[in-house]
């Protein structure tokens, strides 16, 4: 697995930690879980662009 080292607003950061606690995970589980769905969604709407 890569690792991936970013810096992130420490407002969004807040954020991202507010929903993990919320769901009961990581904030490295939210932000894989948000990549996920958004680069899926993406892909999505690409090949229903073709």
């Amino acid at each position: 697995m890569a690792i991936v080292n970013v810096n992130i607003p420490d407002d969004l950061y807040a954020q991202l930690k507010e929903l993990a606690n919320a769901e009961n995970c990581s904030v490295e589980a939210i932000v894989i879980r948000i990549l996920q769905n958004t680069l899926q969604a993406k892909a999505q709407q690409m090949k229903e662009y073709k």
